[in-house]
């Protein structure tokens, strides 16, 4: 029995030398809630002498407005007979608030009565503190980009309706200067192609560099006509199956003489291809690589176009032996009058050519890009998805289900 009674004992000391060293708050109460057992921990954390706070109710110390919360998961946890976890703040007397985690269970008679409790505190002030901070942030944050978003929002609605009047602008305009342009080359003809009153030579050359100048204008102002109804969606397409080879050897027809004043040589390459595009506008669009690519070449050069089909799809390129392109250039290419004059000083163009090349390619469903090497030359491409021919479409479409 003394050996018993010695082994309780020491029990019970490394028990409460054990409960003095830890930094949780520890309780032992009876059934009404009266504290049996304090260690320092407690003590400190609900601001009481070790006296005072034995036979102290152990709920005193939680703030007010948590203790109603704390009561009722008390009560639950005891009738279900499970342990009581809550988080809930400690008020003391000189008004300091901690923020604990309270756990607590039943102490259980042999048959099954309550005969306490005992439960433990920790302070989770800190934790409590960082994660307010951290909320506090992230509303920060959310209101931040809330801000920005709709800032953004606001400066793209400007920017669209500053868009929208530039393109009604540059369409209203380009139809004012077309009337008087083609009443100019009207005249300009008639004065150049009057066998009643031929014209002397002096002024038969000055009458031809009006029609040049007024044929220049014109084109320039088309080309803005056009980049305005594309970029407001006016731009009526008719798609069909069009033969490349034929439509490269049209183009290099139309273009061979303006090559030919520089003795640059223009051939095209033995592919071909069907592709499904708008006939007109496709044109327009080699045409326009093709003038480029005299416009910026050397004298006594060369253009070749290619046509290579691979996976699906008809590659158009139009390989010049002319300057080139440098590669911090390239990203700029293809914006409206953007005409990189560092790299092409004195030859004449508004930089809208390009811009209407890559918006009419990928209006028909196509890609345009360049490949170019300064001091080497350049190639601009277009692609499309490869299409039937006529015939074979038709035979397709009327082939049985």
């Amino acid at each position: 029995m003394k050996q018993t009674d010695r082994r309780i004992e020491e029990s019970e000391s490394l028990f409460r030398t054990v409960a003095q060293l830890t930094p949780a708050g520890i309780f032992r109460t009876d059934t009404a809630g009266a504290c049996t057992y304090v260690n320092d921990a407690w003590c400190e954390m609900v601001g009481l002498s070790g006296e005072v706070a034995l036979g102290s109710d152990w709920s005193a110390a939680i703030h007010p407005d948590d203790r109603a919360l704390a009561f009722a998961q008390w009560t639950q946890a005891t009738m279900e007979r499970q342990p009581f976890v809550s988080e809930y703040r400690l008020r003391r007397p000189d008004g300091k608030v901690l923020w604990v985690v309270g756990r607590a269970q039943a102490e259980l008679g042999p048959r099954g009565e309550v005969r306490g409790y005992v439960g433990t505190v920790t302070d989770i002030t800190e934790r409590i503190g960082a994660e307010t901070a951290l909320r506090n942030i992230n509303d920060e944050l959310e209101r931040r980009v809330e801000q920005r978003t709709a800032d953004l929002v606001l400066a793209r609605d400007a920017a669209e309706r500053a868009n929208h009047a530039k393109s009604d602008f540059l369409s209203r305009m380009s139809h004012e200067l077309r009337t008087p342009m083609n009443a100019v080359l009207g005249f300009g003809q008639l004065l150049a192609s009057d066998p009643a009153h031929p014209l002397p030579p002096e002024q038969s050359e000055n009458v031809q560099e009006i029609l040049n100048a007024g044929r220049h204008l014109l084109a320039l102002i088309n080309e803005m006509l056009d980049l305005s109804r594309i970029e407001s969606g006016r731009i009526e397409l008719s798609p069909e199956p069009i033969e490349l080879s034929m439509l490269v050897e049209e183009c290099l027809a139309l273009i061979r003489p303006l090559a030919a004043k520089r003795n640059i040589s223009a051939s095209a390459g033995s592919g071909g291809g069907i592709v499904r595009a708008d006939r007109l506008r496709l044109r327009q669009v080699l045409l326009n690589l093709l003038s480029n690519a005299v416009k910026y070449n050397r004298d006594a050069g060369s253009v070749h176009v290619t046509c290579r089909s691979a996976t699906g799809r008809i590659r158009v390129a139009v390989r010049d032996s002319g300057r080139g392109i440098a590669t911090d250039a390239l990203p700029r290419l293809f914006q409206p009058f953007e005409r990189l004059e560092s790299a092409y000083d004195g030859i004449e163009g508004t930089g809208i050519g390009l811009a209407l090349c890559k918006k009419l390619t990928e209006a028909m469903g196509g890609n345009i890009g360049v490949d170019s090497v300064a001091g080497e030359g350049s190639t601009f491409w277009v692609e499309f998805p490869q299409a039937l021919a006529p015939a074979a479409a038709a035979r397709k479409k009327d082939a049985p289900l």
